[in-house]
């Protein structure tokens, strides 16, 4: 059984090497094969790692009510395993974090609340369904011009 901290590991891989500026739509793709076979090796699953480019992120498993009106998918990470699966998804918007805070804390009314923590600089909230057979965490922050929204949706 491999360790959650190796999961850990193989997104946090992931996504630093999906950030790293690459030669057009050829260094994505090159970036995204190599995060890929990263996570796969760590985590004994499969991966799929989707990096934007022109907004074609795909969020067909994200469920509908999960996808902010309006924000714009820049990526998404899939990992399958033998106990499910868990895609992340990085979505930006022009609106301010309390704002998309309410609006994930209504999305989804049958869940259960798991923990919000809030600071200066942004909030995390994480709930599941009742039968904590899926669930979320999401990770909301601020710059300048933008809202990034980082959601961990899950499925058992």
């Amino acid at each position: 059984m491999r360790s959650l901290g190796f999961v850990c590991f193989a997104l946090v891989l992931a996504l630093s090497l999906v950030a790293l500026p690459g030669c057009g739509r050829c260094g994505q793709k090159a970036a995204e094969s190599l995060a890929e076979k990263a996570i796969e090796q760590a985590t004994g699953g499969k991966a799929k790692i989707d990096i934007g480019g022109a907004g074609n992120v795909d969020l067909s498993n994200l469920p509908a009510a999960l996808r902010y009106p309006g924000a714009k998918a820049v990526s998404a990470t899939t990992i399958t395993t033998k106990d499910g699966t868990g895609t992340s998804y990085v979505l930006e918007t022009p609106d301010h974090v309390a704002t998309v805070t309410e609006y994930y804390k209504k999305a989804m009314p049958d869940w259960k609340e798991g923990a919000t923590m809030q600071s200066q600089d942004g909030t995390v909230y994480i709930a599941a369904n009742p039968e904590n057979t899926e669930g979320m965490s999401v990770s909301i922050s601020r710059d300048e011009t933008k809202t990034t929204i980082g959601i961990m949706h899950w499925k058992k």
